[in-house]
């Protein structure tokens, strides 16, 4: 696509003038000042489901550069005033060549609580769209669904000067206007219409997308769509209508599409910014992302534990109680079904170790992490699960007293209570890589290895 350049996180994006060829990636001249001024100046979309990185500037996800632009740890759409797109697609390695990066980044955002219900995308042509593309997509064909068994009617309120009694006569009204217009009557009335709260939204969806979109198919389809949304009027005040919106078994038709309808209307579950000349930013951060993906299977194959996520066991640790300060929260916490003292904490990193580093590049600050939930939680078992990455040798990691040594890769650090007292192991924390590709087998082997200990 001439107006889409895809870039992954942390690439370097370069003035075009400013390289020698198309090694790296880069950007016409025009269009490199265009995102910079962009990113300098735009804001945060104003929407009461803006529910995460509210205080966020959108300068804080990329280092800006005389000569380059810098991506960091978010992913999505960068759409300038022009037209022209900058798709950022996370940094995966896989251990199947024939894995798609699209594809399991989408697969990632089918596991949001927000998209569960509303996400898709096997059978569609992805090749070509950028991710905001997708998403437009996906809405299309619901409508299209939608419209195919029939858009609902509902009873809706009028008020109207009409030639007949019909409904409840206004004489406050009757007064004002038809003092001179004995044959008229001003009414109050019901009456069956597609101009339902839903449909208005849908229709201002299409009409809001129409004019985003720069999909030649997406756009024609839209144009097709709103032909039969023809009779209806668009939503003028977003929040109101959707208020009305009640979805109950006469409704349920509308129920993937509303949620769609607030993720574009009212940019749910986006972190989304705007700025001069229409340009737009819709990213993810990847760090959340990774965790929920993670989350999201183990709840699925866990039989044996009881699984929660940051604070559901409802219990609130702090690593000082007097005062109570500095709150800590695992992203999941894992209790054994038949035996609640057996606990593990699993703490997803979204970063890239390398072999090459000083301990892989497993930080400092994450170890220190990990052992206070160690001490706070009671939990001897303490996992630190970072993404697979092809610079990390498996062979290498896995450990001499595993018997089975290619089922299972991560690294161990033990820490003995007593060296006298029989060598007993007080806390032990692991770090284990996650392969996004087969990450269902991934996890399974974890938890299978947790059998073991």
């Amino acid at each position: 696509m001439d107006n889409l350049l895809t870039v992954k996180e942390y690439d370097r994006i370069y003035k075009s003038s400013r390289v020698n060829g198309n090694d790296k990636p880069n950007l016409d001249d025009s269009y490199f000042q265009e995102m910079e001024s962009f990113l300098k100046d735009c804001e945060p979309d104003d929407s009461d489901f803006y529910e995460e990185n509210e205080n966020d500037s959108i300068r804080d996800f990329f280092i800006l550069h005389n000569d380059y632009i810098q991506v960091k740890n978010y992913v999505g759409i960068i759409q300038l005033g022009s037209g022209y797109q900058i798709e950022i697609l996370p940094k995966i390695d896989f251990s199947d060549d024939k894995s798609n990066t699209k594809e399991v980044f989408l697969n990632m955002l089918e596991c949001l609580d927000d998209y569960q219900k509303v996400f898709c995308a096997s059978n569609l042509d992805i090749e070509d769209m950028s991710i905001f593309e997708i998403f437009i997509k996906l809405f299309i064909e619901e409508v299209k669904n939608l419209v195919k068994q029939g858009l609902k009617s509902s009873y809706i309120t009028k008020e109207d000067n009409i030639k007949f009694f019909k409904g409840k006569f206004l004489i406050n009204e009757q007064i004002k206007y038809n003092l001179c217009h004995k044959e008229r009557f001003y009414m109050s009335f019901d009456e069956f219409d597609l101009n339902r709260p839903e449909n208005k939204l849908i229709k201002a969806t299409l009409e809001k997308l129409r004019r985003l979109t720069t999909n030649w198919d997406n756009s024609k389809e839209i144009k097709l769509l709103l032909n039969d949304f023809e009779t209806i009027e668009a939503s003028q005040n977003y929040k109101k209508d959707l208020a009305k919106v009640i979805i109950d078994r006469n409704s349920i038709v509308y129920e993937k599409i509303m949620q769609w309808v607030q993720v574009f209307l009212f940019n749910k579950t986006f972190t989304s910014f705007h700025g001069e000349n229409n340009s737009r930013a819709l990213l993810f951060n990847m760090n959340k992302l990774f965790e929920d993906y993670v989350a999201y299977h183990i709840r699925n194959i866990a039989n044996d534990w009881n699984v929660s996520t940051q604070g559901e066991d409802g219990k609130t640790m702090y690593i000082f109680e007097q005062p109570q300060k500095f709150l800590i929260k695992p992203d999941i916490f894992l209790r054994k079904k038949d035996n609640e003292d057996e606990v593990v904490i699993l703490d997803t990193k979204w970063k890239r170790l390398d072999k090459k580093k000083d301990n892989y590049g497993i930080s400092r600050d994450d170890m220190y992490q990990m052992y206070a939930y160690s001490k706070k939680y009671n939990a001897s078992n303490v996992w630190l699960l970072y993404p697979l990455n092809t610079d990390l040798n498996l062979k290498d990691l896995n450990r001499p007293e595993i018997k089975n040594e290619k089922d299972i890769n991560f690294i161990e650090y033990k820490e003995f209570k007593n060296i006298n007292e029989e060598g007993k192991i007080n806390t032990t924390i692991r770090a284990f890589f996650v392969d996004l590709a087969n990450i269902g087998k991934s996890l399974g082997k974890l938890l299978d290895y947790l059998k073991t200990l």
